[in-house]
């Protein structure tokens, strides 16, 4: 039972959590990238790169090595060297708390999360990987109070941090061509931004969950699903709702094969059928024939 409700837990941290961790890290790697980029703007000159017996290509390794040791080191003057390479900051290195207060945002967030898990796995007996238990509680998280309040607190941090970023970089080459300048540092972190945009819709527009509140909870909560180890890594909960929603319309027309492919057994496919209210709609439909 300890590693069914262990499993579940990982599936919570590593599936359900995925957009959540996903928005927060590709938020401060393009931070940090931003900060990189401004400070090449503001600082960086050739004589940076000129040494004896270096390459452009690794000055350029050392510099951006350099600058990633700046962003993380939590000193607001920083210097250091190499021997291709040299970064200073001269009490302008705000970057560093700015990354860092993201890093202890997102812990916090997932700390939060791991503890709804633990409050609700000490309350509810069944709370593990293939049980509706665990499939409710999922399902439910969207409407949880603290849940919704730390995602909406992270939206507008997580946000606004990168727009800023992005503010900063054109205002500092406010006199050439900013415009030029914030699309080039938009491309040279597309991947980052792509991944960004994805993860925050996906917290912006949960699965619509209508069905699943006219449903009986208790009899869900009693039904055990027939799940993959693989899907640990892969599926969530999201996922498996919509295949259940697919398959009572099926079973709502006769065929209850693709119902009971998802559940434990025969006792809990019919479980399935009577909590999504598919056996009152037999009932109704065999009185009116």
């Amino acid at each position: 039972m300890l590693l069914l409700v262990a499993a579940a837990f990982l599936h919570f941290v590593l599936v359900e959590m995925r957009s959540l961790l996903t928005f927060t890290s590709t938020a401060i790697y393009i931070v940090q990238k931003g900060a990189s980029y401004t400070y090449k703007v503001l600082n960086f000159t050739l004589d940076d790169m000129c040494f004896q017996g270096c390459t452009i290509h690794k000055a350029a390794q050392d510099l951006e090595s350099l600058i990633v040791q700046a962003s993380w080191s939590l000193q607001k003057s920083f210097y250091a060297r190499t021997d291709c390479a040299v970064v200073e900051y001269n009490n302008t290195n705000y970057g560093t708390f700015t990354l860092v207060l993201c890093i202890l945002v997102m812990v916090a967030a997932v700390l939060t999360c791991a503890a709804i898990f633990v409050v609700e796995a000490r309350s509810v007996k069944n709370l593990e990987m293939f049980s509706g238990a665990y499939f409710v509680f999922t399902l439910k998280l969207e409407r949880n109070k603290v849940y919704k309040t730390m995602i909406r607190a992270l939206l507008c941090l997580f946000v606004a941090g990168p727009v800023a970023c992005l503010g900063l970089v054109m205002y500092v080459v406010r006199d050439s061509d900013p415009f030029a300048v914030g699309l080039n540092l938009v491309w040279s972190q597309i991947t980052g931004v792509a991944l960004f945009c994805v993860s925050l819709y996906s917290l912006l527009k949960p699965v619509d969950d209508t069905e699943f509140y006219i449903w009986n909870e208790g009899m869900l909560c009693d039904v055990s699903f027939r799940r993959n180890w693989h899907t640990i890594l892969s599926s969530g909960n999201d996922a498996l709702y919509r295949k259940i929603i697919c398959a009572g319309l099926e079973a709502g027309r006769g065929n209850r094969a693709p119902l009971e492919a998802l559940c434990d057994g025969p006792a809990s496919a019919q479980k399935l059928f009577e909590a999504m209210g598919l056996q009152q709609h037999q009932q109704q439909q065999q009185q009116q024939q």
